[in-house]
């Protein structure tokens, strides 16, 4: 608690153009030092949540049915065995993440994700099951241009609101992904009269991700046909190219006074606009971004181990320790989860982070996520006292723990580029935070399973 404490106090420190550092007061991170709150980017705002949204339905979308499919592949007949496989699976999707990091172009991407996804529902063994799933994650490598892109058309005026959003995208996902998964697998079987075709007895598993890649594909077109570039570089190219020579020498430097006032209005000054690039060596240097870094990593760790243990849970049976939960209740309880954490992050997250601050609730949701880890074993106490009644009401606790935890998400968001030296490095500090997590999120699984 003691580093988490100064590794966020840390982050109030920002670099000013001669090299100094200037603190900034983020003991509370309120933005009320800005009476003017500067409204949000709607069109921009939605065009990078449809691309958000396409990580979360090809993520997500095999939870319900990937135990199942790896009994049915006949990858292993041990019913022990099976979260060792399936950790395997959900694990190689953020290893391959952290092979490629913020590099593929969006649109080049969200085109893998989409053909990879259709991919894994046509795997008939473990390889290519591997295969697919580590292209579909080294394919969705944006999320760090959509979180830098996002920085660079809001403030810290309406910073918090709008990165609430990305977490919402997830939500969202995380909450039609698992339905899909749960209620169209094996649709030929479970609605003949609808879905009786050979292609879908020979693959049962594909319908889901055919449904999930076509909602990813909407991020596709809103990506191709509305985003606009939001690099700084872009918009203000050098004036000695556009200036006559008698105009160059006019000064560039504009008082602090005036500045405050552009700031307020467009939530960029001038000084930012001619910022130079921090390098590579000069941000790893940095110990307030080391630190938000690490605190993120174990974030990352702790959050896709607790995942990918809970799916695991929910289809093992009571005796061997789980909860004994069908392919459509685990869809459905995952889905409950998306819902339930869109509340929090769209109704719940703004008023308190603008009232307690980004590290009072930081710190908050860390200790929850300690607090979740318990709920298993009692959820799994409940469902042998009381069979289905009391695995549904353990459930339910897991799962409003598990909601109220996942606040730290939006909260180390902000934190990741509040640590950056200045907005032109956002896009390296989130690749580099992106890939610290991919490095934890590979990790997770297969050591949690």
């Amino acid at each position: 608690m003691k580093f988490l404490r100064f590794t966020l106090l840390d982050v109030g420190r920002r670099s000013r153009r001669d090299g100094s550092v200037e603190k900034e007061d983020f003991s509370d991170e309120r933005v009320a030092h800005k009476s003017k709150r500067t409204p949000l980017p709607l069109k921009q705002l939605i065009v990078l949540c449809l691309m958000r949204f396409a990580e979360p339905v090809s993520f997500s979308v095999i939870f319900p049915f990937v135990s199942q499919m790896i009994e049915e592949v006949g990858v292993t007949n041990d019913p022990k065995a099976i979260g060792y496989y399936s950790g395997f699976i959900e694990g190689v999707f953020a290893l391959a993440q952290f092979c490629t990091g913020r590099r593929p172009v969006l649109i080049l991407g969200l085109c893998g994700v989409i053909g990879s996804t259709i991919l894994f529902g046509t795997s008939q063994s473990f390889p290519m099951m591997i295969a697919s799933r580590a292209l579909s994650g080294a394919l969705s490598g944006n999320v760090a241009v959509i979180k830098s892109a996002l920085a660079e058309i809001t403030d810290e005026t309406n910073q918090g609101a709008a990165f609430a959003y990305l977490p919402l995208c997830w939500s969202i996902g995380s909450l039609i992904a698992p339905t899909l998964g749960g209620f169209l697998s094996h649709p030929a079987e479970r609605y003949p009269s609808a879905f009786d075709y050979e292609l879908l007895r020979q693959y049962p598993f594909l319908l889901p991700c055919i449904v999930g890649s076509g909602l990813s594909t909407i991020g596709l077109i809103a990506g191709i046909f509305f985003f606009e570039e939001t690099l700084i570089k872009a918009k203000h190219p050098s004036r000695s190219l556009i200036l006559p020579a008698e105009y160059r020498s006019i000064p560039r430097e504009v008082p602090p006074e005036i500045e405050t006032r552009f700031s307020n209005d467009s939530g960029l000054t001038p000084h930012q606009i001619d910022e130079p690039i921090p390098s590579m060596q000069d941000i790893l240097t940095s110990t307030t971004v080391r630190r938000v870094l690490v605190s993120y990593a174990f974030m990352a760790l702790i959050s896709v181990s607790l995942n990918a243990v809970c799916v695991l849970w929910l289809y093992t049976p009571a005796k061997l320790g789980g909860i004994g939960f069908t392919i459509s209740e685990i869809g459905i309880t995952l889905a409950v989860s998306g819902l339930l954490t869109t509340i929090v992050a769209v109704i719940v997250f703004p008023p308190i982070e603008r009232w307690v601050g980004v590290v009072t609730l930081y710190k908050f949701g860390m200790a929850m996520q300690v607090v979740s880890v318990i709920t298993f074993p009692l959820a799994h106490a409940m469902a042998l006292a009381a069979g289905k009644k009391g695995a549904y009401f353990g459930v339910s606790i897991m799962l409003s723990i598990r909601c109220i935890a996942g606040v730290v998400f939006v909260c180390n968001m902000l934190l990741v580029n509040r640590s950056a030296p200045n907005r032109r490095s956002l896009g390296v500090v989130n690749g580099l935070a992106q890939m610290v997590a991919s490095a934890s999120r590979a990790l997770g699984p297969a050591a949690a399973t």
